[in-house]
């Protein structure tokens, strides 16, 4: 079973471990949604980039440490996260493999076109689009992704609250000043409304889990 989980998360933690070194010293789980200030919120508690893997799949691989641990998560407006997400990947990404999904996925089409493919495909299912997975594919189990298996879920408005409950929960001493900014990449634009809620139907399960 585990050699299998393997295989699934393999395109996004290669040669990495899934349950750091610093999750086990902290007694705390960081689940990474894409776009949703991770690399600030990584840096900053842990020192590292924590990477891009669902609860349910920590859960699996080491689940006396994921019952054991604080696990939280920060979610996002979905529409501001999809335009985030795809300007990130249009300015480049940050890694060869971003650039990859860039040539395969986005460089022919507009964000309009883009939506609408994506309408028409399991988004969740496409390994490649991790970026634009439902946020309650990555805190939700794997069984129904109406039941939340985090312990807490913070929304980008009320990140500054993270800070004190690290502190709490993980009895390290309190981090003063704020998450830096890293990796920000535009998060508004004027898309037509047909657009915006084909976003949001595609993201509705978000909108029913977190808005």
């Amino acid at each position: 079973m585990i050699k299998n989980l393997r295989k699934i998360i393999k395109h996004r933690v290669i040669g990495v471990p899934v349950c750091p070194r610093s999750f086990r010293f902290t007694k705390t789980i960081f689940i990474h949604i894409p776009k949703n200030a991770g690399q600030s919120i990584g840096m900053t508690l842990y020192g590292h980039t924590v990477h891009h893997v669902r609860a349910s799949d920590v859960k699996l691989l080491d689940p006396k440490l994921y019952e054991s641990s604080f696990v939280f998560a920060c979610v996002r407006e979905p529409i501001a996260r999809f335009v985030s997400a795809y300007a990130y990947l249009g300015e480049g990404g940050r890694s060869e493999n971003d650039r990859k999904i860039y040539e395969k996925y986005i460089k022919n089409r507009s964000i309009e076109e883009f939506v609408d493919y994506i309408c028409d495909i399991d988004i969740d299912s496409n390994n490649d689009l991790f970026h634009f997975h439902t946020q309650s594919s990555y805190v939700c189990s794997a069984k129904d992704k109406r039941v939340v298996i985090v312990d807490r879920i913070y929304k980008l408005a009320e990140i500054k609250a993270i800070l004190n409950d690290f502190a709490s929960v993980s009895l390290c001493p309190p981090i003063k000043g704020e998450f830096p900014v890293i990796n920000s990449t535009a998060n508004r634009v004027d898309l037509p409304q047909d657009t915006e809620e084909k976003i949001r139907k595609i993201y509705n399960i978000d909108y029913v889990n977190f808005f």
